[in-house]
């Protein structure tokens, strides 16, 4: 019996039986300019395909990383729809520019639930009033009092009921509706703690990974590529490589950086293909072991002597300069007696990714097209990365998305892909080049490193009056990131950017800013609460319960104070809740909070242990608007906490002759299971459009835990990750 792949399956199925398809009539999601056709011909789908016998196959526009997108998806369509999520099918759709941006462009930002909230019920809302009417004309009579579940139609009245697959041929596309949406008392699966729909392929192995691609003549390419970030290569003896057996090829990968810019994206900044020399062979084995013998000479460049000790040196020596001002709110004040001034400087590092699922993508490039297979969030990166460098249009590139394991900002990167796409150009056939954990901890796009400096003045009366703030980053990538919401009632407010040069390459990473931001932000406000003898807690209340005033140069004075009163609320309420769980002052608990769509504090236990912090446990309170899936909710919020505390406990790339130190996990160590702390998530009720929930519980933790440990000890940790000398 011929196997077929899904791709095959799909293109026959719809060639051999009719097959109704969803979002097809709403012009912006059509894939055919016209939306008539023949009685019982197959119409092509965006979102949803049902079938003849009643399947119903949902196309998933995002990718999935282990964040549950899968399940949250298939149960907003399936609730509109009616359909029966036990039975429904969920493929991964390949990159279609049918999609709009939104839906499809870009798998970050925890944006996805909120972007498709609303496409996604219209959709699958106009596909219901369509079989709905469907049904009507199959009775022959007003569908008046139908509804759907379980995929059928149902006539409550007269106790019967017909299959979604039945009535294909009865819908009329060209029929003129009027979309309704359902309104949420009857949601079936929607606010309910349903099991993730994946988990049966991915705990029995079905669940294929980019790392499961394999094709009919594939090589493997593995990647030598220079260990200190832009460094050439003067010279290569690959003869011993080449008598590997197995090894089919050496092939000298030119580095080079680009503009990572993309359509309707900003900012841009540049990312970098490593120069390198690749291993071509039959096999991984054999790919790994010829690039073990490869002799090369490196230049290593204008980063060669990088250090920690020479990014600290850097950072000390730059805290004089002005910088560059990206928020100037509010008049200068002058020093007044009875002032009091609170300077605080917190430092964070260079942190890596260490994915589960190391780097990988399959490409096969020919003369007029290119294929490729990758877990990759942002595929519209992909055509418009290609797209020039192979010097094909962007409707030659096929791009299917594929699961991965893990992602967090790294596979929102076109390096990878870019690689894999040079060799199998150069080899002519189609090529896996994938990375090794040694590769992936050594040449990350990094989280970027920083400092922060504010200076704070408090007034005879115990208000702050002045918040001027310094960041001394090497990032380059989202940089006007200004969000302060304690600082919008401060009448004399600033923050300056002095920008400096990555001996690394810098990208997205789990929370971006927010997580840098956080930490500085929220442990100055606990400096600020005990410079006062307050509560933190309480104080924190108090202060965002302020008059907000408007920067002096707002452009739009009405807008800002919507966002930021709108901001205000959010995180009052979810600080109120959290009083309930508050210990108080002084009892080894620290809080701190964020906006990052959705809105969260956590509050950290914390115990000394042999000298030692000790974190036992977190409570997280979260708003997020309607939680589609709580159980996956709360599993955004307990992988976010380990992330965060990986990075609290471990994290940190150390720098040595321009060189990365770390390799694997005994060097760069991963949070073990008898390190997790007790974590409750405890989500805030509501009935208003979901708020994404992959990033926001990442940033408060390592503040939480450094206010813990400042109400015990007095001391407060200044850097990511905490030095515990």
């Amino acid at each position: 019996m011929t196997k077929l792949n899904r791709r095959q399956f799909i293109s026959i199925a719809t060639q051999r039986s009719g097959i109704l398809a969803a979002s097809l009539w709403l012009p912006d999601l059509m894939l055919n300019g016209n939306p008539a056709r023949a009685e019982g011909a197959p119409i092509q789908s965006l979102y949803v395909n049902i079938h003849p016998d009643n399947r119903v196959v949902f196309n998933l526009p995002k990718q999935e990383m282990g964040q549950g997108i899968s399940t949250g998806y298939a149960m907003i369509f399936a609730d509109e729809l009616g359909a029966d999520l036990e039975h429904m099918e969920i493929i991964n759709a390949d990159y279609s520019r049918s999609f709009s941006l939104a839906m499809q462009g870009i798998t970050g930002g925890s944006s996805s639930t909120s972007i498709g909230w609303q496409p996604l019920r219209k959709a699958a809302a106009e596909l219901r009033i369509r079989l709905l009417a469907a049904a009507g004309r199959y009775w022959k009579e007003s569908p008046d009092g139908y509804t759907t579940r379980g995929s059928r139609v149902i006539d409550p009245v007269k106790n019967r009921s017909i299959t979604f697959g039945e009535l294909i041929s009865f819908v009329l596309p060209e029929e003129k509706i009027n979309v309704v949406l359902r309104p949420a008392s009857e949601f079936q699966y929607i606010g309910k703690p349903l099991p993730n729909v994946r988990i049966g392929a991915i705990v029995s192995g079905r669940h294929q990974y980019g790392m499961d691609v394999a094709l009919p003549g594939m090589l493997y390419a593995s990647i030598e590529r220079c260990p200190v970030f832009l460094g050439k290569a003067t010279s290569i003896d690959d003869s011993a490589a080449r008598k590997v057996p197995g090894v089919v090829d050496v092939f000298p990968l030119e580095g080079f950086r680009r503009d990572a810019a993309s359509e309707n994206m900003s900012p841009s900044y540049l990312y970098t293909v490593q120069d390198g020399v690749a291993v071509i062979a039959t096999n991984s084995w054999a790919a790994i072991q010829g690039r073990k013998v490869l002799k090369i000479n490196w230049d290593y460049g204008k980063h060669g002597a990088a250090s920690d000790q020479r990014i600290n040196a850097l950072l000390s020596s730059s805290e004089a300069k002005d910088g560059r001002k990206i928020l100037d709110a509010g008049v200068l004040r002058e020093r007044q007696p009875g002032d009091r001034r609170i300077d605080t400087s917190y430092d964070i590092t260079f942190q890596a990714h260490a994915l589960m699922e190391t780097l990988n993508t399959v490409c096969d490039v020919k003369a007029d097209s290119c294929e490729v297979w990758s877990g990759h969030q942002f595929a519209k990166r992909i055509v418009e990365q290609l797209s020039p460098i192979l010097s094909l249009s962007a409707d030659r590139i096929n791009v299917h998305v594929l699961p991965s394991g893990g992602g967090s900002g790294r596979r929102w990167e076109a390096d990878f892909v870019v690689e894999a796409a040079l060799i199998s150009r150069h080899a002519g056939k189609p090529v896996k080049c994938f990375w090794t954990r040694e590769d992936e901890i050594r040449h990350d796009y990094y989280h970027a490193c920083e400092r922060h400096l504010d200076e704070v003045t408090l007034d005879s009366a115990g208000d702050v009056v002045a918040w001027h703030g310094k960041r001394l980053t090497f990032n380059n990538v989202f940089l006007e990131d200004t969000w302060n919401p304690y600082m919008d009632s401060v009448p004399s407010r600033s923050l300056s950017l002095v920008e400096l040069e990555s001996p690394v390459q810098v990208g997205p990473w789990r929370s971006v800013n927010p997580h840098r931001n956080t930490f500085s932000r929220e442990c100055a406000v606990d400096r600020i609460a005990a410079a006062l003898g307050q509560d933190p807690l309480d104080f924190r209340i108090a202060w965002l319960k302020k008059d907000l005033i408007v920067p002096s140069n707002e452009k739009n004075p009405s807008e800002w104070l919507k966002k930021a009163s709108g901001d205000r609320q959010a995180l009052v309420r979810v600080l109120e809740r959290a009083r309930e769980l508050w210990p108080g002052k002084g009892k080894g608990a620290g809080v701190a909070i964020t906006t990052m769509h959705s809105t969260c504090a956590h509050i950290a236990h914390v115990e000394i242990m042999n000298g030692r912090p000790l974190l036992k446990r977190v409570d997280v309170i979260v708003y997020c608007g309607t939680a589609v899936n709580p159980s996956i909710v709360k599993g955004q919020f307990e992988g976010s906490i380990v992330w965060a505390l990986q990075a609290v406990l471990y994290g940190g790339v150390h720098l040595k002759d321009g060189r990365v130190v770390q390799s694997n996990f005994n060097d760069y160590k991963m949070v073990r299971i008898n390190e997790v702390p007790e974590i409750e998530v405890h989500i805030i009720e509501s009935n208003d459009p979901p708020r994404g929930t992959g990033e926001p519980g990442v940033p408060p933790l390592a503040p939480a835990m450094a206010n813990a440990i400042y109400s015990l000890t007095g001391k407060q940790p200044a850097a990511i990750p905490f030095d515990w000398a």
